[in-house]
Protein backbone atom coordinates (compact mmCIF):
# COMPACT_ATOMS: atom_id res chain seq x y z
CA UNK A 1 0.00 0.00 0.00
CA UNK A 2 1.60 3.46 -1.01
CA UNK A 3 0.15 6.95 -0.63
CA UNK A 4 -0.83 8.98 -3.68
CA UNK A 5 -2.12 12.54 -4.21
CA UNK A 6 -5.15 12.59 -6.79
CA UNK A 7 -5.83 15.42 -9.12
CA UNK A 8 -9.24 14.98 -10.22
CA UNK A 9 -11.51 16.46 -12.50
CA UNK A 10 -14.98 16.30 -12.49
CA UNK A 11 -17.70 16.15 -15.01
CA UNK A 12 -20.78 16.36 -12.74
CA UNK A 13 -21.62 18.56 -9.48
CA UNK A 14 -23.16 15.44 -8.26
CA UNK A 15 -19.98 13.39 -8.46
CA UNK A 16 -17.76 15.90 -6.43
CA UNK A 17 -20.46 15.16 -3.73
CA UNK A 18 -20.55 11.02 -3.94
CA UNK A 19 -16.42 11.01 -3.68
CA UNK A 20 -16.38 13.43 -0.91
CA UNK A 21 -18.81 10.49 0.72
CA UNK A 22 -17.04 7.67 -0.61
CA UNK A 23 -13.68 9.21 0.54
CA UNK A 24 -14.53 10.02 3.90
CA UNK A 25 -15.69 6.45 4.39
CA UNK A 26 -12.60 4.92 3.43
CA UNK A 27 -9.40 6.62 2.17
CA UNK A 28 -8.48 3.54 -0.13
CA UNK A 29 -9.17 2.75 -3.71
CA UNK A 30 -8.31 0.27 -6.07
CA UNK A 31 -6.67 1.20 -9.58
CA UNK A 32 -6.27 -1.81 -11.31
CA UNK A 33 -4.65 -4.52 -9.58
CA UNK A 34 -3.10 -2.32 -7.06
CA UNK A 35 -4.83 -0.77 -3.86
CA UNK A 36 -3.45 2.81 -2.60
CA UNK A 37 -4.63 4.95 0.47
CA UNK A 38 -5.24 8.32 -0.93
CA UNK A 39 -3.27 11.32 1.07
CA UNK A 40 -5.22 14.16 -0.58
CA UNK A 41 -7.66 14.79 -3.61
CA UNK A 42 -7.31 17.54 -5.77
CA UNK A 43 -10.11 18.80 -7.37
CA UNK A 44 -8.70 20.60 -10.55
CA UNK A 45 -12.04 20.79 -12.29
CA UNK A 46 -15.57 20.71 -11.88
CA UNK A 47 -18.16 21.49 -13.83
CA UNK A 48 -20.95 20.06 -16.28
CA UNK A 49 -21.51 19.63 -19.51
CA UNK A 50 -23.71 22.50 -20.14
CA UNK A 51 -20.49 24.53 -18.56
CA UNK A 52 -18.56 22.98 -21.83
CA UNK A 53 -21.09 24.14 -24.80
CA UNK A 54 -20.89 27.79 -22.35
CA UNK A 55 -17.23 28.14 -22.80
CA UNK A 56 -16.86 26.74 -26.41
CA UNK A 57 -16.41 29.44 -28.66
CA UNK A 58 -16.00 28.50 -32.27
CA UNK A 59 -12.53 28.64 -32.80
CA UNK A 60 -10.51 28.32 -36.05
CA UNK A 61 -7.65 26.66 -34.55
CA UNK A 62 -7.50 23.38 -31.77
CA UNK A 63 -4.11 22.46 -30.12
CA UNK A 64 -4.69 19.49 -27.70
CA UNK A 65 -1.78 17.99 -25.39
CA UNK A 66 -1.55 14.46 -24.98
CA UNK A 67 0.41 13.86 -21.97
CA UNK A 68 0.22 9.74 -21.93
CA UNK A 69 0.93 7.69 -24.47
CA UNK A 70 -2.24 7.75 -26.58
CA UNK A 71 -3.05 4.85 -28.98
CA UNK A 72 -6.16 4.87 -31.20
CA UNK A 73 -7.80 1.26 -31.80
CA UNK A 74 -9.91 -0.13 -34.66
CA UNK A 75 -10.58 -3.88 -33.98
CA UNK A 76 -7.23 -5.38 -34.06
CA UNK A 77 -5.24 -2.75 -35.78
CA UNK A 78 -3.75 0.34 -33.66
CA UNK A 79 -2.58 3.63 -34.81
CA UNK A 80 -0.43 6.40 -33.08
CA UNK A 81 -1.40 8.94 -35.00
CA UNK A 82 -4.16 11.47 -33.38
CA UNK A 83 -6.61 12.17 -36.36
CA UNK A 84 -9.48 14.32 -36.74
CA UNK A 85 -11.53 11.13 -37.41
CA UNK A 86 -9.68 9.70 -34.18
CA UNK A 87 -9.83 12.39 -31.50
CA UNK A 88 -13.05 14.03 -32.01
CA UNK A 89 -14.73 10.69 -33.09
CA UNK A 90 -13.67 9.25 -29.52
CA UNK A 91 -14.82 12.90 -27.64
CA UNK A 92 -18.12 12.78 -29.80
CA UNK A 93 -18.56 8.56 -28.37
CA UNK A 94 -17.76 9.75 -24.54
CA UNK A 95 -20.24 12.74 -24.81
CA UNK A 96 -22.77 11.02 -26.41
CA UNK A 97 -22.44 8.24 -23.69
CA UNK A 98 -22.78 10.00 -20.76
CA UNK A 99 -23.94 13.54 -21.60
CA UNK A 100 -27.72 14.68 -21.10
CA UNK A 101 -29.12 12.96 -24.24
CA UNK A 102 -30.27 16.63 -24.77
CA UNK A 103 -26.82 17.77 -25.25
CA UNK A 104 -25.40 15.29 -27.49
CA UNK A 105 -23.48 16.68 -30.44
CA UNK A 106 -24.86 16.52 -33.83
CA UNK A 107 -21.73 16.29 -35.69
CA UNK A 108 -21.06 14.18 -38.92
CA UNK A 109 -17.24 14.46 -39.02
CA UNK A 110 -16.86 12.75 -42.30
CA UNK A 111 -18.52 16.22 -43.74
CA UNK A 112 -16.10 18.62 -41.87
CA UNK A 113 -12.72 20.61 -42.68
CA UNK A 114 -10.60 19.36 -40.24
CA UNK A 115 -6.94 19.21 -40.66
CA UNK A 116 -4.15 18.33 -38.53
CA UNK A 117 -1.63 21.57 -39.47
CA UNK A 118 0.60 20.71 -36.19
CA UNK A 119 2.25 17.33 -34.42
CA UNK A 120 4.92 17.92 -32.14
CA UNK A 121 5.51 14.92 -30.11
CA UNK A 122 7.24 11.33 -29.76
CA UNK A 123 5.90 8.13 -29.77
CA UNK A 124 6.37 6.10 -26.15
CA UNK A 125 5.90 2.62 -25.07
CA UNK A 126 3.79 1.69 -22.51
CA UNK A 127 3.41 -1.69 -20.36
CA UNK A 128 -0.32 -2.28 -19.29
CA UNK A 129 -1.85 -5.87 -18.36
CA UNK A 130 1.41 -7.47 -19.38
CA UNK A 131 1.23 -6.15 -22.83
CA UNK A 132 3.41 -3.28 -24.68
CA UNK A 133 1.78 -0.50 -26.18
CA UNK A 134 3.18 2.46 -28.12
CA UNK A 135 1.38 5.50 -28.00
CA UNK A 136 1.62 9.24 -29.03
CA UNK A 137 3.00 11.55 -26.43
CA UNK A 138 2.83 15.25 -27.39
CA UNK A 139 0.94 18.01 -28.87
CA UNK A 140 -1.31 17.85 -32.27
CA UNK A 141 -2.86 20.76 -33.73
CA UNK A 142 -6.23 21.04 -35.77
CA UNK A 143 -6.78 23.57 -38.66
CA UNK A 144 -10.95 24.56 -37.98
CA UNK A 145 -10.59 27.49 -40.47
CA UNK A 146 -13.20 25.69 -42.97
CA UNK A 147 -15.31 24.74 -40.76
CA UNK A 148 -18.76 26.27 -40.02
CA UNK A 149 -19.02 28.08 -36.83
CA UNK A 150 -21.45 25.72 -35.67
CA UNK A 151 -19.04 22.99 -36.12
CA UNK A 152 -15.73 25.03 -35.00
CA UNK A 153 -18.25 25.44 -31.97
CA UNK A 154 -19.06 22.13 -31.44
CA UNK A 155 -15.43 21.23 -31.76
CA UNK A 156 -14.50 22.95 -29.06
CA UNK A 157 -16.82 21.97 -26.74
CA UNK A 158 -15.49 18.17 -27.33
CA UNK A 159 -11.89 19.43 -27.09
CA UNK A 160 -13.05 21.08 -23.64
CA UNK A 161 -14.20 17.11 -22.66
CA UNK A 162 -10.59 15.75 -23.29
CA UNK A 163 -9.10 16.43 -20.04
CA UNK A 164 -12.22 14.99 -18.31
CA UNK A 165 -12.34 12.03 -20.44
CA UNK A 166 -8.63 11.61 -22.35
CA UNK A 167 -8.54 10.49 -25.61
CA UNK A 168 -8.34 7.20 -27.80
CA UNK A 169 -7.83 3.40 -26.25
CA UNK A 170 -7.00 2.61 -22.65
CA UNK A 171 -8.52 5.93 -21.03
CA UNK A 172 -9.23 4.05 -17.88
CA UNK A 173 -6.01 2.67 -17.30
CA UNK A 174 -3.85 5.50 -17.76
CA UNK A 175 -3.04 6.34 -21.80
Amino acid sequence: HGQVTLDISLLHSAALERLEVALSTSPMVRLGRTTFEIAEALVENNCDYSDLLDDATPAGHLTLSLRAPTVFRSGDAQSVMPTPSQVFGHLRSVWTEWAPSHLAPDLDLREIPIFVDRLDGVTKSITLRNREWIGFTGTVGFDLSKASDRDRRVLCALALLAPFSGIGANTTLGM
